[in-house]
């Protein structure tokens, strides 16, 4: 898709003497709704936020868009901004999907924080690029200690309103759900969000007989988030209201049935679940009282429990009512961000812990970004899943693992799977501790070759024409176990570069290679025709670019120009650069 907006600099009035003005158009804007989107956004969320917005159709990138651009209260923006970055582009484009639950979720968070006792948010940055975090009372050996919440895990483990796989749709706790879905969308008439549901919005429907306890009744005067050696304190009156006999029998007891969803509000409704439904529970209620949770699974057995940030990831389990014991499980533990992407915490569940590297390449020995590896580990008969990765630009997939345990894979990609027929295969009966074990996978399949860098020169060289990129990847990660991708930090892959004249350019597109001449983003050319700059993303499979491309050009008889454009590749993307006079 080829997109144009064009930037002419400002140039002075025409006189007999003036020098001719050199101008410049780009390649690469949004639509005029989606571009006043990222302007409003903070500018650390930006690039990301485009990138999400990219990869939608632009119909609904304008409706994304403009979620953003109807929130009325500046406070909001930076939660539904980074809401809309880090959804996976499937959850985005879902028809079940409605964009409005993004500023709900992020009004909640402001709603609840004043009758919280113990949390306050923080709003650091400032009016032009705002962000924001928590700031908690923790009692220590007796003693009240503020703490401040690292922003990132602000957004990511309080705000994101997805927690694991469960969809952000609005659901009727009170309606049945089929058994293969886990899980039955509503609209926002027909249904509600967890985050206000679980607070106070489960009384509002409550069906007659039924006890509907709600988590506000459960936070009055709790003054510390942790730690309060008379237990009043946040962690354990979540626990207590998931342990509280309002009634003459609990509300939620333990014991999944028929009907097991994965959604907080039915899951409230019913009353009742297994280890995973008290884990989904446990989370929605601590995001809902604004303390930073996740659910944390092992590979080495059937169980998921749940860990709150306080200076570290703190394992607690309301069931049990224990709280900061770590299971030792010895084998991979991880958990699920919003995004779908799953991180290793093995190292609070594994006394020693080792690493284990999958590199995958193609036919020709080239490394494969964005293959899938999927991890498997001896559980009683059978073999568990153990969590897996997507390869990087090198074509590696790192795991942090528990040592000296026994783990088989397989690798998924558009290449090929290894070791295919859905089978897996061996990869290590044991890593010793604090080493790094290797694995080397040969897909079927090869990558079509990459363009080579190059410059074309268009004449005698009277102009001077530069070009900077500031450039970092993003990792267009595909789950196996959920379906959708996710956008992870990464390195940048090597940008493809070229000077070209307007003809060679037609070519370009066209599909014809330009020929090889040079490797720098600095050149001599001349504008008798115009010069084309096109900076192209094409030896990466799976791994976006993001960033800034700036340039100038000086050339005799004109004013020159200069100018800067974000960066916001996808694979096989390519802006350009005009300048003529």
């Amino acid at each position: 898709m080829l997109l144009l907006a064009c930037v002419t600099p400002e140039t002075p009035p025409v006189t007999d003497h003036a020098p001719a003005a050199l101008t410049s158009s780009w390649t690469g804007a949004q639509s005029d709704q989606v571009e006043a989107a990222l302007a409003m956004a903070p500018a650390w969320i930006r690039s990301d936020l485009r990138l999400s917005l990219q990869q939608q159709s632009p119909e609904r990138a304008d409706e994304l868009a403009a979620t953003l651009l109807g929130v009325t209260d500046p406070d909001l923006v930076d939660e539904v901004a980074f809401s809309l970055a880090h959804l996976s582009p499937e959850s985005l484009s879902s028809a079940d999907f409605y964009p409005e639950i993004l500023v709900e979720n992020a009004a909640m968070i402001y709603e609840v924080d004043p009758l919280l006792d113990y949390v306050e948010l923080v709003e650091l940055g400032d009016a032009e690029n705002p962000q924001t975090t928590t700031r908690y009372q923790v009692e220590v050996d007796g003693q009240i200690q503020t703490v401040q919440l690292d922003p990132e895990l602000y957004y990511w483990f309080i705000v994101h309103p997805r927690m694991e796989d469960e969809h952000v749709w609005y659901v009727d706790a009170w309606s049945a759900c089929g058994r293969r879905s886990l899980e039955c969308a509503g609209t926002p008439e027909t249904g509600s969000f967890w985050r206000r549901f679980l607070w106070d919005g489960a009384l509002e429907n409550c069906p007659e007989g039924e006890v509907c306890p709600v988590l506000s009744d459960y936070l009055q005067s709790t003054p510390v988030l942790y730690g309060a050696a008379d237990g009043n304190d946040a962690v354990h009156s979540v626990a207590a209201m998931l342990l509280d006999s309002p009634g003459e029998a609990r509300w939620f007891s333990f014991g999944a049935h028929d009907e097991r969803s994965i959604q907080p509000n039915r899951i409230y409704a019913l009353g009742r679940g297994n280890c995973g439904e008290w884990a989904d529970m446990t989370t929605a209620l601590s995001r809902t009282a604004l303390i930073p949770n996740v659910n944390m699974t092992p590979s080495s057995w059937d169980h998921t429990w749940n860990a709150f940030y306080l200076d570290r990831w703190v394992q607690w389990e309301p069931v049990n009512w224990a709280f900061d014991t770590h299971y030792n499980s010895g084998y991979a533990t991880w958990g699920t961000r919003g995004d779908t992407s799953i991180w290793y915490q093995s190292q609070d569940y594994a006394t020693e812990t080792s690493t284990l590297e999958v590199q995958v390449h193609d036919a020709t020995g080239r490394p494969v970004d964005g293959a899938i590896v999927a991890l498997w580990t001896p559980y009683e008969s059978s073999y568990w899943y153990a969590g897996e990765l997507p390869t990087d630009a090198t074509g590696t997939a790192r795991f942090l693992l528990g040592a000296n345990q026994t783990y088989a894979y397989f690798v998924s990609d558009v290449l090929g799977d290894y070791p295919g027929n859905n089978t897996i295969d061996l990869a290590t009966s044991g890593i010793a501790a604090d080493q790094v074990g290797q694995v080397q996978v040969a897909l079927e399949g090869s990558r079509p070759a990459a363009y080579a860098p190059t410059l074309v020169q268009t004449g005698a060289g009277d102009g001077q024409f530069s070009a900077q990129i500031e450039a970092e990847g993003r990792l267009l990660g595909l789950s196996y176990r959920l379906g959708e991708s996710s956008a992870q930090p990464v390195a940048a892959p090597a940008l493809s570069t070229w000077w070209m004249t307007e003809a060679d350019y037609a070519n370009f597109v066209g599909g014809q290679a330009p020929q090889v001449q040079s490797t720098t983003l600095s050149a001599a050319l001349s504008v008798e025709t115009p010069v084309v700059l096109v900076v192209g993303n094409f030896d990466a499979e799976a791994t976006a670019v993001v960033g800034e491309l700036s340039f100038a050009a000086v050339v005799p008889g004109t004013t020159g120009t200069d100018g800067r454009m974000p960066l916001s590749l996808l694979p096989g993307e390519h802006v350009a650069v005009r300048f003529t006079r």
